[in-house]
């Protein structure tokens, strides 16, 4: 086989693998801390707020099917808060029951309230609900590197090593793909990681 047709067929493959999920985009959250968490998500290009609540060393995931409307849009921003009592005692936003979020834009109409000090201190409480923004980091895949390392190396050229590579690293840094998020603690510190691949 010669050395363009490699070249194309490993392009359409990487390509083939970055555009898999291109209609459906699933972020499961994985919590490994000791917190209760309240994670909202914004999708690039769109104004909806995406919560779910995730107990200690449990998952849950943000899920749109093929066909939702949200199902391709891609990963904005991550945000979270650790969750109280006082939060949990919002009947009318939470289901209690269930930890499933009842009413997503009430809710951050309610956070946003809390987040203002003077009203925070005005319902009693210690300090307002101001949502911190995750760093998410990427994790090395080491099988995945290893793959792309052999694809570059079947090119048999350095172009073609190249543009392997391009794609490879496209795929690996990509918010418009399904992930893994996984929460850590680390000294009181949440952190937040995905697989590079």
């Amino acid at each position: 086989m010669n050395s363009s047709i490699k070249i194309t067929l490993i392009t359409l493959f990487l390509l083939s693998c970055s555009t898999t999920t291109m209609h459906a985009y699933r972020w499961i959250i994985n919590n490994f801390s000791s917190k209760t968490l309240l994670v909202q998500i914004e999708l690039l290009a769109s104004g909806n707020p995406y919560f779910v609540l995730v107990e200690p060393k449990r998952s849950a995931d943000f899920n749109w099917s093929p066909g939702n409307t949200m199902a391709g849009f891609c990963l904005g921003k991550i945000k979270y808060v650790v969750v109280d009592d006082y939060i949990l005692q919002q009947t009318s936003l939470i289901n209690r029951q269930t930890m499933e979020v009842k009413d997503t834009h009430a809710l951050l109409n309610w956070l946003d309230h809390l987040s203002d000090p003077k009203n925070a201190k005005a319902v009693g409480l210690a300090r307002p609900y101001k949502r911190k923004e995750a760093n998410l980091m990427l994790i090395e895949d080491e099988l995945y590197n290893i793959t792309v390392d052999e694809a570059k190396r079947l090119t048999g050229t350095k172009i073609g090593a190249k543009i392997v590579q391009y794609f490879a690293n496209v795929v690996k840094e990509s918010k418009c793909r399904g992930r893994d998020i996984i929460i850590v603690e680390k000294n009181g510190k949440l952190e937040f990681y995905t697989l590079a691949n």
